[in-house]
């Protein structure tokens, strides 16, 4: 039998992010992963986009955390991330919908952040091509961006080996074993590993890892599908990240131009079915057409489907159980865990070797919340 300090089921970004920062506080770590390499969850079809342009402040404060981890990364790490600053711009055509951009850019400036409203004739400045007849205006921050998971993933992998952590691939966790109330290891294919502390970072199979600890976590995975267009040369480079708030739909430039589109063919039922379903690219079309008509003479490339974890309120579960003494839970950031991978293990890590989350309290996020009215993410795409 073998020892850990802390046992993580989960090697994306954000179990990936745990092992790192525990790593660096001397913990012994290792990771379980059944899939033969790092970040083939949601992490591989995440586009890399990265926000403060929420409407609570605790998704708020986790961006600002990441950010600057983000701004060092590649000196860190030694792993390119292309990490840029390009904006997002989100646009209402409604009344209902301009009156949740206003309020969460309310609490966003409040909070430091350097959005600001945007009217329907100054729109176009920010995007060429944009329609704008029908916009009622828009929300910008200079302060969001993207970056290349791949890249994130393979930085928090290559560091956290280095400091000790041990990454085990093809791995299975298929039991988690709790005596008298706690944990106490930690059970794969390949035998037994004893462990005061096992962290769930399992994504979309996060509910079905904290079975196994006999917790019931609400964390459901739902398919979320994008399309890829050729670049467009009168759309020019460095465009911010367009979401059209009404629909859901949005259009994510790369550096090279190429478009990523999707947003508005959201599932209704839970499920992993990572199969492309092109009969609902029409919706997608649809909406891109009326708020960008410049894509009509874009060339479709490829399209993708991934899993993308959600809790009732679009907000993660990060932090302690509290029936199950050493099982903690980093999972359901509801399409935000690549943004705030880098927060989420700084204050995973202080939650487990400190006691409690310092720099940021994780009560916001906690499991028990689900017993009262929790607040929910209203800007969520």
């Amino acid at each position: 039998m073998e020892t850990a300090d802390v046992a993580i089921v989960g090697a994306g970004v954000i179990g990936l992010s745990a092992a790192y920062h525990l790593a660096r506080r001397g913990v012994r770590v290792v990771v379980f992963e059944r899939a033969s390499q790092a970040g083939t969850g949601e992490t591989a079809k995440a586009t890399g986009g990265i926000r403060h342009q929420f409407s609570t402040e605790i998704n708020i404060r986790l961006t600002q955390l990441s950010v600057p981890a983000f701004q060092r990364f590649e000196e860190e790490m030694g792993v390119p991330i292309d990490f840029v600053q390009h904006g997002y711009l989100l646009v209402a055509a409604t009344s209902e919908k301009a009156d949740v951009l206003r309020s969460g850019l309310a609490l966003q400036q409040s909070l430091g952040v350097p959005s600001r409203w945007v009217a329907p004739d100054d729109v176009r400045a920010l995007y060429p091509g944009v329609r704008t007849g029908d916009l009622v205006g828009a929300t910008f921050c200079p302060a969001d961006g993207s970056a290349t998971p791949h890249g994130v993933v393979q930085g928090y992998l290559r560091r956290s080996r280095e400091l000790g952590a041990e990454v085990r691939f093809g791995e299975e966790v298929v039991a988690i074993e709790v005596e008298g109330g706690r944990v106490t290891g930690v059970r794969t294919p390949a035998g037994r590993w004893a462990s005061p502390v096992v962290v769930d970072a399992a994504g979309p199979a996060a509910r079905h890892v904290a079975h196994l600890a006999g917790v019931d976590v609400p964390v459901f995975p739902y398919r979320r599908q994008v399309f890829v267009m050729a670049p467009l040369p009168e759309l020019g480079l460095g465009r911010p990240l367009l979401v059209d708030v009404d629909t859901g739909w949005y259009v994510h430039q790369d550096r090279a131009g190429f478009l990523y589109m999707g947003g508005t063919d959201k599932d209704t039922r839970p499920g992993t079915d990572e199969v492309v379903d092109w009969d609902l690219f029409e919706t997608v079309a649809t909406a891109a057409l009326h708020r960008l008509p410049p894509v009509a003479r874009a060339r479709v490339v490829r399209g993708y489907a991934g899993i993308r974890s959600l809790t009732p309120d679009h907000h993660a579960v990060l932090g302690r159980v509290p029936d199950v003494e050493g099982f903690f839970i980093a999972a359901g950031f509801s399409g935000h865990g690549f943004m705030h991978a880098p927060a989420a293990g700084l204050l995973l890590a202080e939650e487990i070797v400190d006691g409690r989350a310092t720099t940021l309290s994780l009560d916001p996020l906690s499991l028990s919340r689900f017993g009262g009215a929790a607040p929910v993410e209203a800007v969520s795409f």
